[in-house]
């Protein structure tokens, strides 16, 4: 299985060297806490002018072959330009994830396996467009890249339909079937 961060971080450094000139350091790539991924950049004219010249040019970038456009917003905070994924990328990342083949390596049942395996059983509907959802999804690739998966990362996959209440809760778990099937996949793989 190919590696999705390197997959979309590479062709976000791509998109942001062809429209700046700037060369995106792949140490200082973050999970961000305002987007999902961020990039410290240090250019000549500074972050907030980067996020400004590449907002007009968001949606040509384009991911995966299925040409779905990759990014939803770039924004500047800090001296960090912050880069959010449109709902199709995050629909066509479990698309992809699904499709990969692998059997599982883990020793024993874990609570995280266990709630993912049970949310699974809902079936493959796409990634709802929810921040929670989709952040958690993010955070479960960015796991995968990295090979651990903290504590934290595991508590924040967990909670990802927390944010909801009574009836709410259920009708959003009952569509997590393909977001906790792609993030089974994810810990497969490592």
């Amino acid at each position: 299985m190919s590696d999705l961060y390197t997959s979309v971080t590479s062709a976000i450094a791509s998109f942001v060297f062809a429209w700046t000139g700037q060369r995106l350091d792949a140490r200082k790539w973050r999970l961000g806490k305002d987007a999902p991924l961020s990039n410290g950049t240090y250019v000549r004219n500074g972050a907030k002018e980067s996020a400004k010249l590449l907002v007009p040019y968001v949606s040509s970038l384009i991911w995966s072959d299925k040409n779905i456009p990759l990014l939803a917003g770039i924004s500047e905070k800090n001296g960090w330009l912050l880069f959010s994924f449109t709902n199709a990328f995050y629909e066509r990342a479990c698309e992809l994830l699904w499709e990969a083949k692998g059997e599982s390596k883990e020793k024993e049942e874990t609570y995280l396996g266990s709630r993912l395996r049970i949310l699974a059983r809902h079936g493959r509907a796409p990634c709802p467009p929810d921040p929670q959802v989709q952040r958690a999804l993010w955070l479960a690739i960015h796991c995968a890249h990295r090979g651990s998966w903290p504590p934290e990362a595991e508590q924040a996959i967990l909670a990802m339909s927390h944010h909801k209440l009574g009836s709410e809760r259920v009708v959003l778990e009952r569509q997590l079937g393909g977001v906790a099937e792609a993030i089974l996949k994810l810990r497969i793989f490592n």
